[in-house]
């Protein structure tokens, strides 16, 4: 790693604008721990390179790791407006929300992401980017009140990805809370069946 280190300081000594350079240091001092430094590169690969994705989100990863939320809101914000295909991002961004306590902004992102996909987005994306999306519209109605939106969107999640144990517990609970017990005796039942 330290080669490697090695290589892109003397990389970036011949070509100190190449925000791929900055991006890459920046996983590798995040790796190593140095986060003032990660924090350092990524942000200037986001300097270097505006309207690239990639910096955008690892920025974005790296401030939801360290917990603060509000900047990591920003960039997954700003990863999605100069995004080509957004709804990666928006993903990320409204699972952020909800960390963030704010339901309407994430269902906002859940549906931004939903409706960004192209006509055949099983081209693009698998079931489980699907399931997480339905999840993420399920946690955020739960959160403003709508219990029958979010058993229906926790319905579809556990539809897409009939393997999720953690998916049919989840809308048991939600079951439950709407007093619907055979529902949700069956529902973790199938989460039983798959340990």
């Amino acid at each position: 790693n330290q080669e490697a280190l090695t290589a892109i300081r003397k990389a970036l000594e011949i070509f100190p604008d190449n925000g791929y350079l900055h991006f890459t240091r920046g996983h590798m001092f995040q790796e190593a721990g140095d986060l003032k430094h990660a924090e350092r590169d990524f942000l200037a690969a986001t300097e270097l390179e505006p309207a690239l994705v990639a910096p955008w989100s690892a920025l974005a990863a790296y401030y939801e790791e360290q917990g603060r939320l509000t900047d990591a809101i920003g960039a997954w914000e700003k990863a999605a407006r100069v995004s080509r295909w957004p709804w990666e991002p928006l993903e990320n961004l409204g699972y952020a929300d909800l960390k963030a306590h704010q339901p309407w902004k994430a269902l906002a992102a859940f549906d931004g992401a939903a409706h960004s996909l192209p006509k055949h987005s099983e081209l693009v994306v698998d079931y489980t980017f699907l399931a997480n999306i339905a999840h993420g519209r399920a946690r955020s109605w739960y959160r403003l009140g709508d219990l029958r939106r979010a058993i229906s969107y926790e319905e579809d999640a556990a539809r897409l990805l009939p393997g999720s144990a953690d998916l049919w517990r989840q809308l048991a609970e939600l079951y439950v809370v709407a007093g619907r017990r055979d529902d949700a005796s069956e529902a973790l039942a199938r989460a039983g069946a798959l340990r």
